[in-house]
C-alpha cells in the first residue's frame, strides 16, 4: 500500500513537471527572435522579436541604427553632474530631436529568450515628444528591466519607412556619400608640440595655420609659432575670436556659424570645405590601442581646437575625420602623426560642441 501511494505521488510530481515544462515552453514561444534588418548604406543589423504574435524592436537599438547621414533622431540633452544625459520631462515624455545623433549612454543588456524573461515583461506607456508633436502609445509597449520594446509597425509609420526583404526602405532616400575626406596633395598637418614657447596652449594657432595651409598652400615662413606671436595673450588660450581675427588678417576666407546638429558640419564637408571647432577634449572616449585610428589617443584634455576635414560611416556609425594638433610626437608605426586624419565618434563631437562652444568656422577650399 505504501509503495502504491509513493508511486501515485511520483506520478503526480512527474505530471506537474511535465505541465510546468509545457507552460514554460509555451511562454518561451511567446518571446522569440523574428527577423533581422539592415538600413541602406550601413552594416548595422537590427534584431526584431515576436512577442505574443506581434513584431517588436528594442527602442534604443532602433534609434542608434537609423541611417546616420540623414535618417537620424537623438536625445535632447541636459547636464547631470557635468555629464550630458537624455532629457526626460516631468510628465514622463522622452524628448527627441530630428537631425541629432542618438546614444543610449549605457550598453543594452543581453536578454535570454526564456519564460522567465517573458514573465518579467510589463506593459507600459511610452510617450515621445518629437517634431513638436506627442507620439503616445498607451498600450502595446513592453519593458523588461530598463529595456523597452516598441512595436515595429508604429515606428515605421512615424519614421516613414517600410521593412522589405530584411531592409528598412525609407520614403526619403539617402543619396549622400558614406565617406568624405578633404585632403591636399601636400602635408598641411601641424603637431602643436613643435610650435614654440607656448606649445601647451597652441591648439588655436595650430588649427588657424592648418586652415591657412589648406586654403592657400603650404608656406614654411608661416608657422603656428609665428601666428602665436601676433597674439601672445600672455601665453594663454586663443579664443574663437582670436582664431577668426588671425584668419581674417591672413586673408583666409571663412564664415562663423553656430552649430545646430551634425548637418552643420556634414554639409560644408560635402562641399570640400573644412571646419574649425572648439571642444572639451576630456569628454571624448579614450582608445588605448596605439594601432587604432579611432577615438581619442591621449588621456585628459580640456578646451581644445581641432579641424574636421571629413567623415566616414563605419558599421552604421558616423565618425568625423579630424586633424587634432595634440599629437606631441606620437606616431603610428608608419610614421604618421596620431592626430592626423583621426576618427572621432560623431556622438561625442555632437555632445561636446553643444555643451562647450557652438561657435565654429567653415573654411573654404580655395
Amino acid at each position: 500500500m505504501k509503495k502504491k501511494i509513493l508511486s501515485a505521488v511520483a506520478l503526480l510530481v512527474l505530471a506537474s513537471l511535465f505541465l510546468f515544462a509545457c507552460d514554460g515552453a509555451k511562454d518561451a514561444a511567446k518571446f522569440t527572435i523574428k527577423d533581422h534588418y539592415t538600413t541602406a548604406g550601413t552594416n548595422g543589423v537590427l534584431t526584431s522579436y515576436d512577442i505574443d504574435g506581434k513584431e517588436y524592436v528594442i527602442f534604443d537599438q532602433f534609434l542608434e541604427l537609423l541611417n546616420p547621414t540623414i535618417h537620424r533622431v537623438g536625445n535632447v540633452y541636459e547636464m547631470v553632474d557635468g555629464v550630458p544625459m537624455p532629457k526626460k520631462s516631468e510628465d514622463g515624455f522622452y524628448y527627441l530631436d530630428d537631425g541629432m545623433l542618438y546614444s543610449t549612454e549605457k550598453p543594452i543588456e543581453a536578454l535570454r529568450l526564456d519564460s522567465e524573461t517573458y514573465d518579467k515583461m510589463e506593459d507600459i506607456k511610452f510617450p515621445i515628444y518629437y517634431k513638436d508633436d506627442v507620439i503616445a502609445l498607451d498600450e502595446g509597449v513592453k519593458k523588461v528591466n530598463d529595456t523597452v520594446f516598441y512595436p515595429l509597425e508604429h515606428l515605421a509609420e512615424v519614421f516613414s519607412f517600410k521593412a522589405e526583404n530584411g531592409e528598412f526602405v525609407f520614403a526619403e532616400k539617402d543619396e549622400n556619400e558614406l565617406e568624405i575626406l578633404n585632403q591636399k596633395d601636400y602635408d598641411w598637418y601641424i603637431d602643436q608640440k613643435e610650435t614654440g614657447q607656448y606649445a601647451d596652449n597652441n591648439c588655436g594657432p595650430s588649427c588657424a595655420v592648418m586652415s591657412l595651409y589648406f586654403q592657400k598652400g603650404y608656406d614654411k615662413a608661416i608657422t603656428a609659432e609665428t601666428a602665436r606671436n601676433t597674439r601672445i595673450n600672455d601665453g594663454g588660450w586663443w579664443f574663437t575670436s582670436d582664431v577668426s581675427d588671425y584668419l581674417k588678417d591672413s586673408g583666409v576666407k571663412h564664415k562663423m556659424k553656430f552649430y545646430k546638429n551634425p548637418d552643420s558640419l556634414l554639409a560644408p564637408l560635402r562641399e570640400g570645405k573644412i571646419c574649425i571647432i572648439c571642444i572639451d577634449s576630456s569628454t571624448l572616449r579614450y582608445n588605448p590601442d596605439n594601432n587604432s585610428r579611432f577615438n581619442k589617443y591621449y588621456t585628459g584634455g580640456g578646451g581644445h581646437f581641432i579641424i574636421v576635414n571629413g567623415y566616414k560611416v563605419v558599421d552604421g556609425r558616423l565618425y568625423y575625420i579630424v586633424n587634432d594638433p595634440n599629437s606631441w610626437g606620437m606616431k603610428y608605426a608608419d610614421g604618421t602623426y596620431m592626430g592626423k586624419d583621426r576618427y572621432y565618434d560623431a556622438i561625442d563631437i555632437d555632445k561636446t560642441v553643444r555643451e562647450w562652444s557652438r561657435e565654429y568656422y567653415i573654411v573654404d577650399n580655395n
